[in-house]
């Protein structure tokens, strides 16, 4: 008879044993004992057992003590896991009388044993973690959550054992306790960590899951975590500058450049790896023109076509931001034309009022024998002898000893352009020009016509002389002035918009370029070819002339012919030419004509300085000339017969 440790079980007596897992096979779960009545000996055995997915038995009983333990096998089955279930087993075990007084005879027991749980177990992390996250990330953006569950059931807490850290030995990022995800801190949010354009864009953590205090000894268990920056477009960046254009004909638009101060647009992405960068206009200067060399060495005019709109559906015209040059360009102002202004007539006096604001006043005055100065009225007057246009007093012009005079003070002028009208044959007109800087200058004109006067741009005319020459009774001397114009020096500022733009296409915000100007910057007016026609005709004042795929001819008309410095662009060597058979007086040739041409070979470009019945010198500069004729840098002045032979092939010859 079995004496049971839960004889009250309503199933039936029996022994109910616990042991803890993790036992030996030397360990005693608990032990059985029945008595026989007639004092006969007992021995035990296991009826029904546990076994493993080999049919090996997991208990055992000693047949003599009934002491149960675990088998070999037992051992390393899950009867000895508590997180391999299941944790309760039962046995049936029994008792037999050893042979004696009579036939056998035997007893059966329930014995149940319940494994026993230890913290025989650390965290265990559920996987590798490779997280990425893009840069410019905030705090509170998620990059990635390690999760570690522990077989004992204990809770685990998180801590970063092995960070990154900044220069100044500050963590880089964090990781919440209790959930496991992972942030950057805020000086990760500022350092490299968040920046794919600097340093390492790969980071390594180890972080370490720890069960919380319970069933035995904390343990902990480590986990690396590899943290990968994504690389994201940021949008590029352009800004506000000004470019001053002091006393250049062309200046440079510097955008991009590797000195920071002349670098006023940036993509973190693009300077990263090097990409250039490129621009779009969004809209032209008020003034002056703006020029783009392509990757040919071919400048064109940059106009309305290329400006970009947003939200067009046009493809932009990308510019490349080093390639582009400003000429500046000064306003044209045509006295008496109600486009530009108004002439108001003033007690004796006229004055035209700019739409600038600034007045040009128009005077006279009659001198003397004794050579005091009269104040005369201005008149316009409508003769058939002297034409329409201003005359002094009623004498039907301007006579002898009178003096029409012309105010620019308020307005320089660098060119001046005016006709004259009712000379005889025998008299001239004689113009005094007055300049800002510099002695005045008398020039007298023979017969009607129109003529024109180009003064140096960091000297402009402020003012005019128009008198008679003396009568010397043959006929009258006098003529009107029928019509007065000029070039303003650009004294005002212009500015123009732009947005940069990356290799992948995005845009940056608008920003201003001022073009600052002084008085020293010069006016040139830019006339390019047009298809279909080849010749490009050059005008009074300082010009840039622009060819194109035709055989241009660059051409210098008589009324063109002046003292001012013009520029020929995209010339091509063998294909085009210059026309300046204007120079020449009648049965002049060819050869006359190269004389009065002097060749200078400069750093970049070639200046022909073209005398002319005037007595001023037209300054014509092929820019790049240099390369396009292949000749020697900064070599200066050419001898006559070097120059006469680039001359024969560049100067048109067929109608001179």
């Amino acid at each position: 008879m079995f004496d049971p440790n839960d004889p009250d079980n309503e199933d039936g007596p029996r022994y109910v044993f616990s042991y803890d897992e993790n036992s030996s096979d030397e360990y005693v779960i608990g032990t059985v004992s029945a008595t026989d009545g007639d004092g006969e000996a007992v021995t035990y055995s296991i009826t029904t057992n546990v076994y493993n997915d080999a049919n090996e038995a997991l208990f055992e009983i000693d047949a003599v003590s009934g002491a149960i333990s675990l088998t070999a096998a037992g051992v390393t089955a899950f009867s000895n896991d508590f997180e391999d279930t299941p944790n309760v087993h039962t046995i049936q075990v029994m008792a037999t009388e050893v042979e004696g007084l009579g036939e056998q005879k035997s007893t059966v027991i329930d014995v149940q044993l319940s494994e026993l749980n230890l913290d025989d177990n650390a965290p265990i992390f559920d996987d590798e973690y490779i997280f990425t996250y893009e840069e410019d990330s905030e705090e509170s953006d998620l990059i990635g959550t390690v999760s570690a569950t522990d077989a004992d059931g204990e809770n685990v807490t998180y801590s970063i054992k092995t960070n990154v850290y900044d220069s100044n030995n500050n963590p880089l990022f964090w990781i919440n306790a209790t959930t496991g995800a992972i942030y950057l801190t805020s000086f990760g949010v500022l350092a490299f960590t968040n920046d794919f354009e600097q340093e390492s864009n790969i980071h390594n953590l180890v972080v370490t899951a720890t069960e919380v205090d319970g069933l035995g000894a904390m343990k902990s268990t480590d986990v690396d975590v590899v943290l990968k920056e994504l690389n994201v477009n940021e949008p590029p960046v352009a800004e506000d500058f000004t470019v001053l254009l002091g006393n250049s004909s062309e200046v440079t638009i510097v955008f991009d450049s590797d000195v920071e101060a002349n670098d006023h647009i940036s993509d973190v992405d693009d300077d990263f790896t090097g990409t250039q960068l490129n621009i779009v206009l969004t809209s032209l200067p008020d003034n002056g023109t703006l020029l783009y060399t392509d990757e040919n060495g071919v400048t064109r005019e940059l106009t309305s076509a290329d400006v970009y709109v947003s939200g067009q559906l046009e493809d932009p015209v990308l510019l490349n931001p080093n390639n582009i040059t400003y000429v500046p360009e000064g306003n044209e102002v045509v006295i008496g034309s109600t486009d530009d202004g108004s002439l108001i007539p003033v007690d004796d006096d006229y004055q035209f009022v700019l739409d600038n604001g600034n007045t040009i006043y128009i005077s006279a005055f009659k001198t003397l024998g004794n050579g005091s100065e009269v104040s005369q009225q201005v008149t316009l007057i409508e003769t058939v002898q002297q034409g329409t246009g201003l005359s002094v007093a009623t004498g039907n012009g301007i006579n002898s000893q009178e003096t029409l005079h012309v105010d620019l003070s308020e307005n320089p002028l660098y060119t001046i352009s005016f006709g004259v009208d009712g000379l005889n044959t025998n008299h001239a007109a004689t113009v005094t020009y007055y300049f800002e800087n510099s002695d005045p200058v008398t020039i007298s004109y023979q017969g009607n016509g129109d003529y024109s006067y180009t003064a140096s741009s960091d000297d402009p005319v402020i003012g005019l002389d128009f008198t008679a020459s003396n009568n010397d009774g043959s006929s009258g001397a006098n003529y009107v002035v029928t019509h007065l114009s000029g070039t303003e020096t650009v004294v005002d500022d212009s500015t123009f918009t732009y947005q940069a733009v990356d290799s992948d296409g995005e845009f940056s915000n608008v920003a201003t370029v001022t073009l600052d100007a002084d008085d020293t910057t010069p006016s040139y007016h830019v006339f390019s070819a047009e298809a279909g026609d080849p010749v490009v005709n050059a005008t009074v004042g300082n010009d840039v002339l622009i060819g194109d795929s035709q055989a241009n001819v660059f051409t210098w008309l008589d009324s063109a012919l002046d003292n001012s410095t013009d520029v020929v662009k995209n010339f091509e060597f063998n294909t085009d030419k210059l026309d300046l058979s204007a120079v020449l007086d009648s049965g002049e040739d060819f050869n006359t004509l190269l004389s009065k041409i002097d060749v200078v070979v400069g750093a970049e470009d070639v200046t022909l300085q073209v005398s002319h019945d005037s007595g001023e010198t037209q300054s014509i500069v092929i820019d790049n000339g240099v390369d396009i004729f292949g000749l020697t840098s900064s070599s200066g002045l050419m001898t006559d017969d070097v120059a006469q032979t680039l001359l024969s092939q560049i100067v048109k010859t067929e109608t001179v």
